[in-house]
């Protein structure tokens, strides 16, 4: 807890959380959305912190990769990937202090809801309907109807139609407004 709220009030915020991985591949939104959503943030002021767990670096070196070079060299400093270098208490303590998080369904989206983080989820293969979905008045799914969602309870490894419709037609546009109201509420 300490790491964490020494390294945020080095900073002024807000603070949006970036979270691109999930165990299930099928669960993982494009690296390209996040890096849009990451971009418009920093261009508004909101520092980007970029979280990964075990098995995730990849994806996230990706958004990281995609935001830095998006970014005028002036917002750069608002970057910080914390990929893969925080333990579970540690990454706890870090999402406790965000002003938004933006993540896909997955592990670390119930520790951020739990402490009453405002939450922008994202759901393709499975549904908010299954029960698994964050809690509470700050907490929000972002999803798309299609005939073939859900397709399973945990979504499987590869898309059943080959097409991956639910996360790609998911677009940044529909998502930034939730995610900018989150992050700029307090200001």
């Amino acid at each position: 807890d300490h790491e964490a709220e020494s390294f945020c009030s080095m900073l002024n915020g807000p603070f949006l959380g970036l979270h691109p991985g999930s165990v299930w591949p099928t669960k993982r939104w494009p690296a390209v959305y996040f890096a849009e959503i990451g971009r418009k943030a920093a261009e508004q002021g909101a520092h980007d912190l970029l979280f990964a767990g075990p098995g995730e670096e990849e994806i996230a070196a990706e958004v990281y990769d995609d935001i830095k070079r998006a970014l005028p060299s002036n917002k750069r400093p608002l970057l910080h990937d914390l990929s893969g270098q925080l333990s579970l208490p540690v990454l706890a303590a870090y999402l406790k202090r965000l002003s938004c998080y933006l993540t896909n369904d997955s592990g670390p989206m119930h520790l951020a809801w739990a402490q009453h983080v405002p939450v922008a989820a994202l759901f393709g293969p499975t549904v908010k309907k299954l029960g698994f979905s964050p809690r509470g008045p700050s907490s929000s799914v972002h999803e798309i109807n299609l005939d073939c969602r859900p397709c399973g309870l945990h979504g499987p490894r590869e898309c059943p139609k080959k097409h991956h419709h639910c996360m790609t037609r998911l677009l940044p546009e529909a998502v930034w407004p939730d995610v900018k109201a989150k992050l700029f509420a307090k200001i």
